[in-house]
């Protein structure tokens, strides 16, 4: 996550803090409009949104709009509202959520780091290409602990949508040719590697296809 992005969804975490721990009616009306404008129209954060965004309907169903500062707003505390339960529920969740969701981008990067740091595991040829399928050939690249290699993990997806990956397709060493089929013509695919050992993951290798 780029320094930018990172200061705003620390600052949107601030904002729902805050409004899961607001007293004042126009205090939490305040802060929930600002997490809500914070994230609206963005793309990475977009289930993090819609918890806000459903707080947001909630509360304006009671008070009215968010962004002014209704009579009621001004002076009414939150716990006398019907839905105080609801929106702080709501803050907790996309706070959660949010937490989660850092856990997970760590956890990424941690991995891509890993992957980077590995040899190649084997060189991609792509063989028998028909209409929908083709054959993966696997060349394989000697290396220090060639011998200890016992398999290999392949995943595949479409490139524009690389976050949508399938299981792994797990085979032994001995296995050197792949088919895959059901694939879409005029479609860019994304093919990655990875050799493992008895011990660990030894290899990492990509390659992409337009089909």
């Amino acid at each position: 996550m780029c320094l930018f992005k990172c200061c705003l969804f620390q600052f949107w975490k601030r904002q729902l803090s805050v409004a899961k721990d607001a007293r004042r009616v126009d205090v939490l009306c305040y802060r929930i409009f600002l997490s809500y404008r914070l994230l609206d129209g963005t793309s990475c954060f977009k289930e993090l949104h819609q918890i806000v965004e459903e707080a947001k309907a909630k509360l304006e169903k009671e008070v009215g709009p968010v962004d002014g500062i209704s009579a009621k707003m001004a002076r009414g505390i939150v716990s006398r509202l019907s839905v105080a339960g609801d929106v702080q529920n709501l803050c907790f969740a996309a706070i959660e959520k949010a937490g989660e969701w850092m856990r997970l981008r760590s956890t990424d990067l941690f991995k891509q780091n890993h992957k980077d740091s590995l040899p190649a595991a084997c060189r991609f040829q792509f063989n028998e290409i028909t209409s929908s399928s083709l054959i993966i050939v696997i060349k394989e690249t000697p290396s220090t602990a060639f011998d200890a290699i016992k398999g290999y993990k392949l995943w595949y997806c479409k490139t524009r949508d690389q976050s949508d990956k399938k299981e792994p397709v797990v085979f032994p060493r001995s296995q050197r040719r792949i088919l895959f089929t059901n694939l879409q013509p005029c479609t860019e695919y994304a093919f990655q590697i990875i050799s493992f050992t008895e011990d660990e993951d030894f290899g990492h290798s990509e390659s992409k296809v337009f089909y």
